[in-house]
Formats: C-alpha cells, structure tokens, sequence
C-alpha cells in the first residue's frame, strides 16, 4: 500500500473558536534531512533563484506554516495559530494586502525535524506553492527546514533565535520574528545584579535549542560577572532531570537558569526541583519557559524563587494599544501566556507588509527587498511595539530600550497576560 503522497486535509475548529486548516501527511523515512533538503533542490521548476513570482490581483498571498501541531511542541503551536488567525483575520477584514487574502495552511510536522522536511517538501513542489513559509517554531526544525526553503529562494520567517540562522549570506530571504537568546535574556542578567549572585548553574536541552540558550546565558552571565560553575543538557524528553539538578546543585551555586522548547519538559524540570529539595535556591527561567502557563499545572512550591524574563507587551495593561485589539480578544479567558500568540501576530503582519510593498511579486527576493527597504513602523508589531529595522546583514530584529521585564514564575495570567509583575 502506498503511503507516501497520501496526505487529509481537513478544516479544524481551533479552541478559541478559529479554524485551522492541518494538513497531515503520512511519514514516511528518509535516509538524512541533508538528503531531503538535496531532493527538494533537484524537484521542480529553478532553485534558489528567489526570482519573481506575480500573481493575478485576487490570487490569495498564502503562508505555510509548518509547526508541530502535534508532540512536544504542540502547546506553543495553538497559541501560535491563535495569533497568527487573529492577524490574517484582522487583514482580511480590513480588505486583505493590495486587494489579496491572506490565507494560511497549517501542517503538522508532529514536533520531529525530519517529518518538517518531508512535509515542507511536499508543499513546496505542489501544483501551488506557498508564498511564505514558517519552517518550524524552534531552531531545531528550522535549521533542519531552512535549507530547503532557501534552496527555493522562498521568503521564510520563523520565531527560532539561533544566532546561526541569522545568516543572510547563506538565507538571503529568512526573517526572524524573536531577539537572539543573549537579548532575551537581559532582564535575568538584571536580576543576578539586583540579587548579588556570583555563581549560576545551568540546566538545558541537548539541541539545537539548547545550544542557542547556553550561548546566551553565558554572555549574560560574563556581562553580569557570574562564573557558570556547572551545566547539564540532558535528553528533553527524559522522564524526570532529577539527576541533572542534583549535580548542578552540587557545585553549590547561588542561583540555577533553565529552559527548554517544551512546556511539558520545562514542567519536569521544576518537578525536579522539588524533588531534590532545591527550592531555597533561586532559579531564572528562559524564553520558552515564560511563554509557558507555568501556574496552570506547576507544584506551587516548585514556583518558589523563581524568577522569568517576559517582553513587555504580556504584561498587562490599564491601556491596551489599540492596535493590538485583535489579538488581545483572541486570548480573551485564556490562560496561556500571549506571547506565542505574539509571536504568530508578528509573523502575518510581516509577511503582509512585505506584500503591501512588493506589489503583484511575491517571490522570496522582492518580498525580502521589500523588508529591507525601510524599518517596520510602530504599531504594528506585538513585540517590538516601537517598530524594529533589519538590515542586509542582520535579519533579526533588535530590541530597543524598555523591551523586556521580569515576573514571578508564580505570577498569574489573565487573559493571556501577566496580571502581577515582580516588585
């Protein structure tokens, strides 16, 4: 029986009452994702040209996200597509880009770099490719996806912050939507100051992800003179990291940092805290950490002393930008955090203002063109509500003063925002 262009789409009505099309594929295995991203280069009509691509005044500007709806990473992914929904929405609504609807597919890589490969190489050597594509949420997928779409030269764009995908000479038309982890985490290296902590343990996973957030919490803590006196990455699917968080606490530190690309992992981990009697020391979770509902499910004493770097715009407030509006009421009675959502806003409105200043030609060197032509204004992002600029070299996007904060692990969350910041 053959499986392997099989795929089911089908329309699925998303928790806050938006529908998603997913796609799933039946997996089938390849050799390597190097394998995958050479067999995508060969198929099809020219790659890495990132030529033209125009299309008639009503043709739709369609954006594949490829996400994992499904395993480790599925918690971020449904906040994610509710920020995405409400901004192709909130477009659509408004008369679409240049007279053109945004319209989004949703495909399931089930949280495994390998199927996001196959799935992405499916879609783009369709009978109607994507304009756009999201190739993965966390770095793991897209350094192993993002090959294969620049190869294309189709325009990409991804919250992933690894410093390495930041490339513009090998990735000329990716985008990322998130600082890289050393920003993201300059709040923490406030709070080491602030607390008069010397020495730092530091648990993460043994990724892609990880990698980015060793790198930059070493520079945070080098910047707020930390020594870094152990570190653990172990596997993030483990069971429990019990034995990992008895060895960085036996180096005796003054505070522990940890984080990971899944909010079940981040939940065995402070298990873990508990578990080894380690409460009294303070601990600083990263990035993933904070977009994840931490009070929702967590042993509140595994709560205590905790400490979690937040971008502004989740804090909430008595004056909502009214910009935001739609994606504020997407996250109405939600209690995960909006900055997945965030996240996911960012990623249509960039896409739609690339559009809006190509014109008719979506190809992935117009619409990257179109970007670099001048800074994204204000109003318009979540995160960076000041506006943000990338430049030829450098296509993440840079946080100005005032962009990060800091509340307790413990602090709750109200609408999708942190209703108690830390003192």
């Amino acid at each position: 029986m053959q499986h392997e262009n099989l795929c089911v789409h089908y329309q699925h009505q998303g928790d806050l009452g938006h529908k998603e099309t997913i796609v799933k594929h039946h997996p089938f295995r390849l050799a390597a994702i190097g394998a995958s991203a050479l067999l995508l280069a060969g198929c099809g009509s020219a790659g890495n040209t990132g030529g033209s691509n125009s299309s008639g005044s009503g043709d739709p500007i369609r954006i594949a996200i490829v996400y994992g709806v499904t395993g480790a990473f599925a918690g971020f992914a449904k906040d994610f597509l509710t920020g995405v929904n409400a901004a192709k929405d909130s477009i659509n609504a408004a008369g679409g880009v240049n007279g053109r609807k945004i319209e989004v597919d949703v495909l399931d890589d089930k949280s495994n770099p390998t199927t996001g490969v196959s799935v992405l190489t499916k879609a783009l050597t369709s009978s109607n490719p994507p304009d756009a594509v999201v190739p993965g949420g966390v770095s793991t997928e897209v350094l192993a996806m993002l090959p294969a779409a620049s190869s294309r030269g189709l325009f990409s764009i991804a919250p992933a912050s690894d410093p390495s995908i930041n490339k513009p000479s090998s990735y000329p038309y990716h985008f990322g939507t998130f600082a890289v982890p050393q920003q993201n985490l300059t709040a923490i290296g406030a709070g080491f100051k602030a607390n008069g902590t010397r020495t730092l343990g530091v648990i993460t996973s043994s990724d892609a992800f990880g990698d980015a957030v060793l790198g930059g919490i070493q520079n945070v803590a080098k910047d707020a003179g930390v020594k870094i006196v152990a570190t653990e990455r172990p596997d993030p699917t483990s069971l429990n990291f019990d034995v990992q968080y008895q060895r960085v606490m036996a180096a005796k530190p003054d505070a522990v940092f940890f984080d990971f690309a899944s909010q079940d992992a981040v939940g065995r981990l402070l298990a873990s805290r508990v578990t080894v009697g380690a409460t009294g020391t303070p601990v600083y979770g990263g990035s993933a950490a904070a977009a994840t509902p931490l009070g929702k499910s967590t042993d509140p004493a595994a709560l205590k002393s905790c400490q979690i770097p937040v971008y502004r715009f989740t804090i909430a407030s008595a004056s909502p930008p009214a910009y935001l509006a739609p994606l504020l009421k997407a996250f109405k009675g939600s209690k995960d955090s909006i900055l997945s959502g965030g996240l996911g806003w960012d990623t249509v409105k960039l896409v739609a203002l690339a559009a809006q200043r190509a014109g008719k030609d979506t190809g992935g060197k117009a619409l990257a063109a179109a970007l670099l032509s001048s800074p994204v204004p204000a109003n318009v992002l979540a995160l960076f509500p000041g506006g943000v600029g990338y430049t030829k070299d450098n296509h993440f996007p840079t946080p100005g003063e005032g962009t990060f904060g800091q509340v307790p692990c413990g602090a709750t969350l109200q609408d999708g925002q942190w209703a108690q910041v830390a003192s």
